[in-house]
């Protein structure tokens, strides 16, 4: 955003960091479900964060999986 002049206001950078709390939530309770050995679980709130468009599933959440 800064790189092509745009200065994000205070509702811009809010609705960032939302969507940021909300990936690492996701991640978060993820990994500890896996630990668990609840991986039903963990594959069902994987499934519902892209349905959602809340994130995907990237390098974070892979190793939780394996």
């Amino acid at each position: 955003m800064v790189e092509n002049s745009f200065k994000p206001d205070v509702i811009t950078c809010n609705i960032l960091l939302r969507g940021l709390c909300k990936h690492v939530t996701y991640n978060t309770l993820i990994s500890v479900l896996c630990k668990e050995g609840k991986l039903d679980e963990a594959f069902d709130l994987m499934t519902e964060m892209e349905k959602k468009n809340w994130g995907r599933t990237d390098i974070l959440i892979l190793p939780s999986l394996i």
